[in-house]
C-alpha cells in the first residue's frame, strides 16, 4: 500500500484528489485504526484467524493512511511526529525488523513462557517488549555490520553513464 501511495503522490493529477478528499482520508484512517484497536485488544494473538483473515490489512490499510495524512498535511502535527529521529532509526531498520521480527517474537515466547505469542497477561506483555528491543538490537547490528556496508559499496558505482557534454556546453 506503501508503494502505491507514493506512486499515487508523484502523480499530479491523484496528489489533487488525494488533497481533495483528505477528509475522507482521515475517516478511513480513523476506521483503520479502531478496527486494528479491536484485533490488540479483543483478539490479541498474531496468529488469530481474524488476523489471517483481515487483520493484516487493516494494519497496511492503518499505517498507509496515517502516511497520507502525514504527507498531505506536512506541517501539521503528525507529520511532525512522524519526523521524530527514533520513527527515522525505526524506518533505517525497517526491512530487517519486518523479516525477523516474528521469529525472534515466537521464539522468545517458546523459550521463556513455553507458550506461542500473545499479549494477554503482563509476563506475555514482558516477553513481547523483551522480543521487541532484541529484534531491535539486531537489526541495529544488522545494518551496522551488514546493510549500511552493503548500500555504501553498492552507491559507489554508477549504472547509468553519464550525459555527454556537448560543445556548446563547454564554452
Amino acid at each position: 500500500m506503501g508503494v502505491l501511495l507514493a506512486v499515487g503522490w508523484r502523480n499530479q493529477e491523484w496528489k489533487a484528489r488525494f488533497v481533495r478528499h483528505s477528509t475522507l482520508a482521515f475517516t478511513l484512517c480513523s476506521l483503520a485504526l479502531i478496527a486494528v484497536a479491536f484485533l490488540a485488544f479483543g483478539n490479541p494473538s498474531p496468529y488469530s484467524q481474524a488476523m489471517a483473515a483481515w487483520g493484516l490489512s487493516c494494519i497496511d490499510a492503518s499505517c498507509a493512511f496515517l502516511l497520507a495524512v502525514a504527507i498531505m498535511f506536512p506541517n501539521g502535527r503528525w507529520a511532525s511526529v512522524c519526523r521524530w529521529p527514533f520513527l527515522a532509526e525505526l524506518g533505517r531498520l525497517s526491512y530487517c525488523l519486518y523479516v525477523i521480527h516474528q521469529a525472534v517474537n515466537l521464539v522468545c515466547h517458546e523459550v521463556l513462557l513455553g507458550a506461542t505469542p500473545s499479549f494477554l497477561d503482563w509476563n506475555s506483555a514482558g516477553v513481547t517488549i523483551l522480543a521487541a528491543l532484541l529484534a531491535y538490537g539486531l537489526a541495529k547490528l544488522s545494518w551496522i555490520f551488514f546493510e549500511h556496508p552493503l548500500l555504501r559499496r553498492g552507491h559507489a558505482y554508477k549504472f547509468f553513464p553519464e550525459p555527454p557534454v556537448s560543445s556548446a556546453d563547454s564554452s
